[in-house]
């Protein structure tokens, strides 16, 4: 074998000077005779490789050429799917100059290093994924290497092309976009047509969609792709298809299991179609998804994917059955607040949120994320509604951007000593009992447990659930002629037809804001005795 491996690396040696002397400069190195030295050196060691002693390295010329397109094949297809979904990042985010000039494309300049660690690395896995055994420093696997040092140029110089616009060569993959006639690009964009899924995942992250949002536009993607039986590209989806997805969704339980998610959308369709125990899907939940799917098809519009949003005119109509929220009665509140049964202080988040959500409107999720940092006790003591801290991996949202706003705390909660239980909290969080920092919005859980309680005090309605101390705020304001344009700045609502003029200025002053906010008097409360803080 030591006979075989002199013998070999000898004719490697050899042909390396061979392209030393043919083709020293970048020139050069496009020649024909170039482009066949890889075959050329195989053709020279082979009847070496084949006496080896042990056997194991017999390799057929013609098999590695094809492996080697094969690998090419899938690295344009996986840089094109980089370029097609995230078209504005930087040549530098991937080290493209640096492979360009490690090979020579792009017009750089080619320099040949036998031992160029990141292209010997290329070759060792590609070697290892066709289950060769080639010594790592024997003359075939600098032959490999050669050949994929020529197939790596070609795809950098047409991903260069595609970078500067020209798609011409990029060509619609049917493993990585599904079938596509003639495969052809024919999007509006001049760019291929792009999966279902893909731009789903795309519109999600650049959009910022909370979990649960999410995770609904992941189902329905998911049951479009059931209805198609394959990852369909986003242009062939049409108003036949999604008129097909709601006649299915009809039949689909309101509530599934675990193992039932998992299902596809025709299994779930057979086993629930006869099915007349279980309630089915509202038409109001339906009517969500298409939401979200024509908020998706009008980006898919925008970005020149598509032509139409198949979505347009084909949404479930409402049928008039949704719940409406209805705000909280006197007697409600008498018996939610009552002293002997209301948490007690110990248990911060179910003592405070409610309180909160009775005296500033705010929506749950506001109240349940709040940090030590939004809470000002100056002069006049306030909330920062906010989401600032959204891109530090906090977790805060905010359901739109009128959301962000400053609310005046009234004096029933400094009465019952609101700041001084901000001042005791030791961590960055408001509620630090609430799960924070997980996969959902941290009052998931609290809303459940606020559902049950209040059925516990007679709060039967179902029509009457955390969110209706939103509306009964929104009714005390106008039942103490509080005007539309403060209140409306106390909760965070916009009035799209109201006069544009509302938004010119500095908005409404916070002192106007305590006035309206203080004027409110809601007696239920006033029975709870002020907390009293043991401070360390």
């Amino acid at each position: 074998m030591a006979e075989a491996w002199v013998a070999a690396n000898r004719e490697f040696e050899e042909t390396i000077a061979f392209i030393d002397t043919e083709a020293p400069d970048s020139s050069k190195s496009k020649s024909p005779i170039f482009k066949r030295v890889a075959d050329l050196q195989f053709e020279r060691i082979r009847p070496n490789i084949e006496r080896e002693a042990d056997g194991n390295l017999s390799l057929d010329i013609k098999d590695i050429n094809e492996a080697v397109a094969s690998w090419g094949k899938r690295e344009r297809e996986r840089r094109a799917k980089l370029i097609i979904n995230y078209p504005d990042y930087s040549i530098d985010d991937d080290g493209f100059k640096r492979e360009c000039e490690l090979v020579g494309a792009c017009g750089h300049k080619i320099s040949h290093f036998i031992l160029c660690p990141p292209i010997m690395r290329l070759t060792q896995n590609f070697v290892s994924d066709l289950g060769l055994k080639i010594p790592a420093m024997h003359g075939a696997m600098f032959a490999v290497q050669r050949l994929l040092e020529i197939e790596l140029k070609r795809v950098l110089e047409e991903e260069a092309e595609w970078r500067n616009g020209n798609y011409s060569s990029m060509l619609v993959y049917s493993s990585a976009y599904g079938p596509s006639k003639n495969n052809e690009i024919n999007a509006p964009n001049g760019m291929p047509h792009i999966r279902l899924l893909d731009l789903i995942e795309t519109y999600i992250k650049t959009n910022k969609k909370p979990i649960k949002t999410a995770g609904k536009l992941r189902m329905a993607c998911r049951y479009i792709i059931d209805v198609f039986g394959y990852d369909c590209t986003v242009e062939i989806i049409s108003k036949k298809h999604l008129l097909d997805l709601q006649i299915k969704a009809t039949r689909l339980p309101a509530r599934l299991t675990i193992s039932e998610r998992k299902q596809s959308l025709i299994e779930l369709e057979k086993k629930f179609t006869d099915d007349a125990i279980r309630p089915k899907l509202t038409t109001q939940a339906i009517r969500s998804w298409f939401n979200l799917l024509g908020s998706f098809f009008n980006l898919a519009v925008k970005a020149d994917f598509i032509a139409k949003n198949p979505v347009d005119g084909i949404k479930p109509k409402a049928n008039g059955h949704h719940v409406r929220r209805l705000p909280f009665s006197r007697d409600d509140m008498k018996s939610i607040f009552a002293p002997k049964y209301y948490p007690q202080a110990i248990d911060a988040s179910k003592y405070w949120i409610p309180l909160l959500a009775l005296y500033t409107g705010a929506r749950l999720n506001e109240l349940g994320q709040l940090h030590k940092t939004d809470i000002f006790d100056e002069s006049t003591p306030c909330i920062d509604i906010n989401d600032d801290n959204a891109e530090n991996s906090q977790g805060k949202r905010l359901k739109n951007a009128s959301s962000r706003r400053v609310i005046p705390i009234h004096n029933e909660l400094l009465r019952l000593g609101f700041m001084d239980y901000v001042r005791s909290c030791k961590g960055p969080y408001i509620f630090p009992d609430l799960p924070h920092g997980g996969k959902y919005e941290p009052t998931k859980a609290f809303s459940q447990w606020f559902g049950r309680f209040i059925r516990t005090r007679g709060v039967l309605n179902k029509a009457k659930v955390f969110h209706s101390f939103r509306h009964s705020f929104k009714d005390e304001c106008r039942a103490n002629g509080v005007e539309e344009e403060v209140h409306d700045a106390i909760t965070g609502h916009t009035n799209p037809t109201r006069s544009i003029g509302r938004s010119y200025g500095t908005g409404i002053a916070v002192s106007r804001l305590e006035i309206a906010i203080n004027s409110l008097y809601l007696e239920a409360p006033h029975r709870l005795t002020p907390i009293q803080m043991h401070h360390s």
